[in-house]
């Protein structure tokens, strides 16, 4: 399994001399625990150990406030996500369609490019093979079907701009 590398220096190549301090070790374990699970209470627990539930709740809403916590915390996990769609592309690679070959098909048919075959068997008994354009109920079906994977694609673009909500 492929592992997410924290960055916590101001440098984002990681560059320790960047003039931002290093965020203090427990802050990387409550950053890391966020990015794995996204759980604020456990993530904090992680980090301090002695802490109460509620007093970790607060705590954690404390560091989550903080612009430079929540920055590791969102590129950790847009990371992490990115980590889990390539890893998922491997493992299906060519025997699934990506979203881009489905909306060329998509668009194929709504511009009426593609047939669908009929047979048919004339009086003498013969069987013969008929094009049929596409009918209006399935082009239709075609365009919402456009519309609803360019809304996913446009939402997997903005992931983590209208921010997160982390668990307690």
């Amino acid at each position: 399994m492929s592992r997410i590398i924290i960055t916590t220096a101001g440098d984002p190549s990681g560059n320790e001399s960047a003039a931002k301090p290093a965020l203090q070790k427990k802050h990387q374990v409550f950053i890391s625990e966020m990015i794995a699970h996204g759980n604020r209470r456990l993530a904090y627990q992680a980090a301090y150990p002695d802490c109460s539930n509620n007093a970790a709740r607060t705590c954690a809403s404390r560091l989550l406030a903080n612009p430079e916590i929540a920055a590791c915390i969102q590129k950790g996990q847009m990371q992490a996500r990115q980590l889990a769609i390539d890893e998922l592309k491997e493992q299906y690679k060519g025997r699934i369609t990506d979203p881009e070959e489905k909306r060329m098909v998509l668009a194929r048919i709504i511009r009426g490019e593609i047939f669908s075959e009929r047979e048919t068997i004339n009086a003498d008994g013969e069987k013969t093979v008929v094009k049929v354009p596409v009918n209006i109920r399935d082009l239709l079906y075609a365009i919402r079907l456009d519309n609803a994977m360019e809304l996913e694609w446009k939402q997997a673009l903005h992931f983590g701009d209208t921010g997160t909500r982390y668990g307690d």
